[in-house]
This record gives C-alpha cells, sequence and structure tokens, in this order.
C-alpha cells in the first residue's frame, strides 16, 4: 500500500460538464473560471489505454492532441485574466 504524504490533492474533479461549471462561474462573477471552462472537453484515456508503461501509437497520437489543446486552453485563460484585469484597471469613461 502507498505510503500517504499527508498532503490534501490541489486539484478537485468536477463531475458537471464544462457548460455547467461555466455557468456557475459567470453567475459567480468569476470570468477568469469562465474562460477557462469555455472549451472543448478532452477526452479521459483510462487505464486501459495504457499498458506496460506507454500508451499505444494511437493513444500516442490522442495524448498530444490532448496536450495541445490543454497549452491553448491554458493560453485563452492567461490572455483572458491579463484582459479582465486591464479592463478593472481602466478608469471608467463618462
Amino acid at each position: 500500500m502507498p505510503r500517504s504524504s499527508g498532503r490534501a490533492l490541489e486539484r478537485r474533479i468536477d463531475h458537471r460538464s464544462l457548460e455547467e461549471q461555466r455557468a456557475e462561474a459567470l453567475a459567480a462573477g468569476d470570468l477568469a473560471a469562465a474562460a477557462a471552462l469555455d472549451r472543448i472537453p478532452t477526452k479521459h484515456l483510462g487505464k486501459a489505454n495504457y499498458t506496460g508503461g506507454t500508451f499505444s501509437p494511437g493513444m500516442k497520437i490522442v495524448v498530444a492532441s490532448n496536450q495541445r489543446l490543454n497549452a491553448i486552453d491554458e493560453r485563452i485563460a492567461q490572455l483572458t485574466r491579463e484582459n479582465v484585469g486591464l479592463e478593472s484597471a481602466a478608469p471608467a469613461t463618462p
């Protein structure tokens, strides 16, 4: 049995759809979280596709695609957070 590190997990898995999570973030006024959730869901690969320490050739393509999509989503979220920060710092125009 693996030893527990005594640290809590930093991320939680939400069973709700991205659309539901995004709606909640918008209702709470969290535009950065809403932007991060406005994406195409990635495919869960699961243990069945992972054997012997490596993914099958077909699954390697899926993994690479998911990694690229995640990188793009993170960059969009970063730019959105920066834009939200700029908008809140800008003086109101009459």
